[in-house]
């Protein structure tokens, strides 16, 4: 990167200031999603037996204890996990998470081509341009989660 030392140091800047919030906000977005997915999964997974158990009981016309036994916990179980969902809120987490690494993302790209709020100032105003614009990506990030 000799023959561009403008560039290096711009990469140098970029992996400084952005790419370690980025990556935190990529990592905590995949973990929200996977906790997200695995209870949607589960909640269907047990509803599909609630049906098979309630179409069971329904055919066989006689009084299986087990198996309403088993209907109720799974219908405790499904209400639970649709309850934790919510109050965990893995969607709405990787939902602002997710966009504020891409928000990031964008900032590199504009930062690394010196264009809209990075073009034509000084260096050293465009790195505190570079710095306000990450904190500001976090501040909104933490704001929408907190609601």
């Amino acid at each position: 990167m000799s023959d561009w030392p403008a560039l290096s140091r711009d990469l140098e800047i970029l992996e400084e200031e952005v790419e370690k919030h980025r990556t935190e906000f990529k990592e905590n977005a995949a973990r929200n999603k996977n906790w997200f997915l695995a209870s949607q999964i589960t909640v269907v997974v047990l509803n599909l037996i609630l049906v098979g158990i309630g179409a069971a009981l329904t055919v066989s016309g006689e009084s299986y204890r087990a198996l309403a036994a088993a209907q109720i916990i799974a219908s405790f179980i499904a209400a639970a996990i649709v309850l934790i969902n919510r109050e965990m809120a893995w969607q709405k987490h990787w939902l602002h998470q997710r966009v504020a690494s891409e928000s990031l993302k964008r900032e590199h790209y504009l930062f690394l081509g010196r264009v809209e709020r990075y073009a034509d100032v000084d260096e050293p105003i465009r790195l505190q341009l570079l710095r306000n614009r990450v904190r500001e990506i976090e501040n909104q990030c933490e704001r929408e989660l907190a609601r």
